[in-house]
């Protein structure tokens, strides 16, 4: 018997054509029996079916459980639970990862905190998960709280297990008057951790991975938020829902948002590319280039990396506004065309043929898939950046789409 589900559906991996990936943890609490049974499907023009299912042992509390998507296009369930031992109890903290294709590996022990007798933390959380964009891997915070401190731990691993670092911090906006409500991860590193007011009202406060306060989230403070509705974009935008009692007209919601976070990043050697991995390129972002001959691309890693499963996807943006055209999908690996990808340490060299950038006067994009590369078994994040080719320039009309 079943007492106890656990549902959550997942940031979006893919939307095209009308296809929605989502994901479902059925979590079994049986005496004897604590698993995860995990479904994928597709929603494709509304119709939902299973693409895979599978099984993730040992997952005795729901209510420490947290599963984010990862930049390989799986997911990772990260599990909580508190073991007493013959000499000593402790809390622990373990990683499983479910590949793109069904495929699970772990459980990875990333964390422990003995307790010994006499321990008064009343509250160990698992307060958000996810990929850890100021690095590499994926990161999370653990929230342990007891009548005399407030402790944070921000906790870096990779999907082999390893854990990279971990840091403890404390909120000095938690006090005696105040609770944490959420903490969110930022898509360019850090938090922002959400604090409950006594009048049941929230403000949110940006830390860095490390612990170090930048400032708040500064949503407008002539409406109140007690509904507790809010989130943040990819670009640190800030939205919440203001309560109704704020709304001009009854009945009828109010949405606001703060920019202040937008230059907010924890990402080491942010260089413009979206990813704390990729160092430089040439052509460089904004580059402008010459058409209509064969071009090569240079991307430079901050460490030494290797194939992985993704690709590098050139496109012409649509000067109209529709679709962008896809020039070029280039797997990192690729043994039947070896030629247009090679790797030497930590640069990247793709070869690429005249007609790629064939046109005058036009915008291109280049999108490095998050799985592009690996390094030390785990993917790196991707990036993205623009050129232009050379005005009056190129085999065909200038600007226009095929």
């Amino acid at each position: 018997m079943i007492l106890m589900v656990y549902v959550r559906v997942l940031k979006l991996l893919r939307v095209h054509m009308m296809m929605v990936d989502f994901y479902i943890l059925v979590i079994d609490k049986t005496p004897n029996r604590s698993y995860g049974q995990f479904i994928q499907h597709h929603n494709i023009n509304g119709f939902i079916t299973e693409k895979y299912n599978g099984e993730i042992k040992n997952i005795p509390r729901y209510d420490l459980t947290n599963i984010f998507s990862t930049e390989d296009r799986g997911y990772s369930v990260v599990t909580g639970n508190y073991i007493v031992g013959q000499d000593v109890a402790q809390w622990v903290v373990n990683a499983n990862f479910i590949t793109n294709d069904g495929q699970s590996r772990g459980e990875f022990e990333i964390y422990t905190l003995p307790q010994p007798n006499g321990s008064t933390i009343t509250t160990f959380s698992l307060i958000s998960c996810g990929i850890a964009f100021e690095l590499y891997g994926y990161s999370c915070l653990l929230y342990q709280n007891s009548p005399t401190e407030n402790i944070f731990t921000n906790l870096n691993f990779i999907s082999t297990g390893a854990v990279i670092q971990t840091q403890n911090f404390q909120v000095s906006q938690l006090t005696f008057n105040t609770k944490l409500y959420d903490a969110i991860n930022l898509f360019h590193g850090g938090y922002v951790i959400v604090v409950s007011e006594p009048n049941n009202d929230i403000n949110g406060y940006a830390y860095s991975n490390d612990g170090i306060f930048n400032r708040s989230w500064a949503l407008p403070t002539n409406y109140t938020y007690t509904s507790k509705i809010f989130g943040v974009s990819h670009d640190n935008t800030v939205w919440a829902v203001a309560d109704e009692n704020n709304a001009v007209v009854t009945n009828q919601w109010t949405s606001v948002f703060s920019t202040a976070l937008k230059s907010f990043s924890t990402v080491k050697g942010d260089t413009g590319y979206g990813s704390s991995s990729i160092l430089s390129t040439s052509p460089g972002i904004n580059a402008t280039i010459p058409s209509g001959t064969k071009q090569t691309i240079m991307i430079n890693y901050t460490m030494n990396v290797g194939p992985s499963t993704g690709s590098i996807i050139i496109s012409q943006k649509n000067p109209n506004g529709g679709d962008d055209f896809i020039r070029t999908r280039m797997p990192a690996n690729n043994p039947n065309n070896p030629q247009f990808i090679s790797i030497d340490g930590s640069t990247v060299k793709v070869s690429l043929e005249d007609y790629t950038f064939d046109r005058g006067n036009a915008a291109y994009i280049i999108k490095i898939d998050d799985d592009f590369v690996e390094a030390n078994g785990q993917n790196l994040i991707g990036g993205s950046w623009d050129v232009f080719t050379v005005p009056d320039s190129g085999t065909n009309e200038q600007g226009k789409l095929f």
